[in-house]
């Protein structure tokens, strides 16, 4: 048998559907605009609850202690 006479079959490729090109998300409606803006706020108050945390947690972890003046946190060693 012969280079020739082998059946050749197509690349695996040339069956597969062609790609779609990605659609831009459109938010218009309002309602759809004030939850992002929600989760935006939450995700922001929660950034900074997080920080405030990792403060509590490295000042004490240091041995110091958290003195509340006002309404600031201060890291006050022992």
């Amino acid at each position: 048998m012969s280079q020739s006479d082998k059946p050749t079959s197509p690349p695996p490729h040339d069956n597969l559907p062609p790609i779609e090109e990605p659609t831009p998300i459109d938010v218009k409606g309002w309602s759809q605009k004030a939850l992002v803006l929600i989760l935006c706020a939450i995700s922001f108050y929660a950034g900074g609850r997080a920080h405030e945390s990792r403060m509590v947690n490295n000042c004490v972890a240091n041995g110091g202690q958290m003195v509340e003046r006002g309404e600031m946190l201060m890291c006050q060693s022992r």
